[in-house]
């Protein structure tokens, strides 16, 4: 952003100085991403 003029330098060094701060509740499913086009498909012709 700021090599195209959207933020200015403070701005970046700023941004850069932020911590970044993610949340996540796991990334555990119980479903086989195989599967999700089939259930998907039964879903909209069930």
């Amino acid at each position: 952003m700021m090599d195209l003029n959207y933020i200015s330098r403070d701005q970046y060094t700023q941004a850069i100085a932020e911590p970044i701060h993610t949340k996540s509740s796991g990334t555990e499913y119980s479903v086989h991403a195989e599967y999700v086009a089939e259930m998907v498909r039964q879903m909209m012709y069930a």
